[in-house]
């Protein structure tokens, strides 16, 4: 045997030992670890501290978002309260439990309501090109309710200037050209607004199923809303009768709808319904 191969054997020897100590110690600090009386305590105390997923609900072509849970991130947590030597409840380490079904894996159904456990609901108004997005905006402003606003194509081919502006204070939704998603322009709307809120989606916004314009929104990557109230006029009459928690609150903008939002917005208040932009109420 070679000078050489002699020691190359050597050192792949020494490299053995090195590994074989190294997973001995890691096994025996995982033993000590696991038979520490704190780790004990936290697996013990884990199951109070279990708060499990609200799964979707899934109907047909329809979809209601679910809530994810939590649970307790043991050994994060172990490695947290070893620092202070006692369990500690402020140190808790927690880990997401996703619900089953979610949002971006069902993109080909159509978004009903909020989950009702949130007592959310979402404001959703119409801009169409004549809409007077100002007047909306201050009244929105002034009574510090946020809102997502779904954008005409041709309200924003007359305010493509805007609409960076417009986004860093509302949420903004792709109403395409008068709602059709097959209009050779909703490809050309989709990358403005995306651009403007930076993000790689946006939503659109149906007021009746319409399978042809949900695969176009499917294959841009966008959730399809369609409210459950759908208002032109008579704003807070039909509130009165139809608002749950949940409700996604179509709107369109007009003079009427204008006159009774300030007092739209202090009656759902007065529910005892937070007002949520939808990222916000349909966050799983």
């Amino acid at each position: 045997m070679g000078e050489d191969m002699r020691k190359g054997l050597e050192r792949i020897g020494l490299l053995a030992l090195l590994l074989i100590s190294f997973i001995y110690t890691e096994k025996t600090i995982n033993v000590i670890k696991e038979n520490d009386d704190l780790m004990i305590e936290i697996k013990d105390k884990s199951a109070n501290y279990l708060v499990e997923p609200i799964e979707a609900l899934v109907i047909d072509d329809t979809f209601i978002p679910g809530i994810s849970g939590q649970e307790v991130d043991i050994n994060k947590s172990y490695k947290e309260m070893k620092k202070v030597g006692i369990f500690t409840e402020s140190l808790i380490v927690y880990k997401e439990i996703k619900p089953e079904e979610v949002i971006n894996k069902n993109l080909d159904k159509y978004i009903i309501s909020g989950n009702k456990d949130k007592n959310m609901v979402s404001l959703l108004f119409l801009i169409r090109a004549d809409s007077d997005i100002n007047s909306l905006t201050s009244i929105l402003d002034k009574n510090e309710t946020e809102a997502s606003l779904f954008v005409d194509g041709m309200w924003l081919e007359a305010n493509n200037d805007l609409i960076i502006d417009v986004a860093s204070k509302y949420e903004i939704g792709n109403l395409s050209y008068d709602g059709d998603y097959t209009n050779a322009s909703f490809p050309w709307m989709d990358i403005v607004i995306k651009n403007a809120i930076n993000q790689g989606y946006t939503y659109c916004l149906m007021l009746d199923k319409n399978k042809e314009y949900l695969d176009v929104c499917e294959i841009n990557n966008n959730p399809t809303i369609m409210p459950n109230i759908y208002i032109k006029n008579n704003s807070l009459a039909t509130l009165k009768r139809e608002i749950t928690s949940g409700s996604l609150i179509a709107i369109e903008v007009n003079d009427n709808t204008l006159n009774e939002l300030p007092s739209v917005i202090s009656y759902i208040k007065s529910k005892g319904y937070n007002i949520s932009n939808l990222k916000e109420h349909l966050l799983e």
